[in-house]
């Protein structure tokens, strides 16, 4: 028995440990990979070997704190010399971390965006030589905002001349307030909260007790009925048969 638990002990110790390196190691890798492609994309490296594409070019449902953004390419922008457009994301909730490209666009592109935190974003375009600088109109500074939930936006890229392009961005729905759930809630309380300090006064002006007595008397007075059999003295019209004849 001793020597049983003690091979089960060891057993164990040695399952956490091989789960703990795994963890550790996937930890790295993805560390490494979005430091790679942040000084990749820096230094003009082409990342398309570095970073996989995450573009995808289908319908997407609408998820809870995220939007979705749609990048349209312009298909007429061919020169030989220029691939793609690639583009760099990154959430303000990673504080001064460098831009991370996403994915890669040749015609169209749907992107799932976390509406929680502003999005920083940028487009640059792909050559044989690396990523070109963003222009001014692709630029982090025009093209980061707070996207709103459930909400829809689209890119168009435009190209003006051999290495410049124009990033129009366009909002294609009005969503609501994500925050109208929270609204409703505080009303209903204040509501509440009202009814409560007006039930208060009420109670203690006696207009309650005042109120509960009236209809309880009504309804006694409802049960017991109105009378039927009265007598003609007493109702103060004597017929004529109880008059004696003179």
């Amino acid at each position: 028995m001793a020597l049983s638990s003690q091979l089960k002990m060891e057993s164990y110790h040695n399952n956490v440990s091989i789960n703990f390196l795994s963890l550790l190691s996937c930890f790295v890798f993805m560390t490494l990979s979005m430091q790679l492609g942040a000084v990749a994309g820096a230094q003009g490296v082409n990342m398309s070997i570095l970073i996989p594409p995450m573009c995808r070019k289908h319908d997407m449902k609408h998820k809870i704190n995220s939007a979705i953004l749609t990048v349209m390419n312009d298909k007429s922008y061919s020169l030989p010399n220029h691939k793609a457009v690639w583009i760099m994301m990154q959430s303000e909730q990673c504080y001064e971390c460098d831009l991370i490209p996403v994915a890669r666009a040749n015609s169209s592109c749907d992107i799932r965006v976390d509406t929680r935190w502003k999005t920083r974003l940028e487009i640059r375009l792909e050559t044989d030589s690396g990523l070109a600088p963003a222009t001014n109109k692709c630029s982090e500074a025009h093209l980061s905002r707070h996207f709103s939930e459930g909400g829809e936006y689209s890119i168009y890229i435009e190209s003006v001349q051999d290495e410049d392009i124009i990033c129009n961005f366009v909002s294609m729905t009005n969503p609501p307030d994500a925050n109208i759930p929270i609204y409703v809630a505080i009303g209903i309380l204040i509501f509440l909260a009202i009814l409560w300090n007006v039930g208060k006064y009420l109670y203690k002006r006696g207009y309650i007790h005042r109120f509960i007595c009236f209809w309880s008397t009504e309804s006694m007075m409802a049960d017991l009925g109105s009378p039927t059999n009265i007598n003609p003295v007493d109702d103060g019209n004597p017929s004529s048969e109880s008059i004696a004849p003179p």
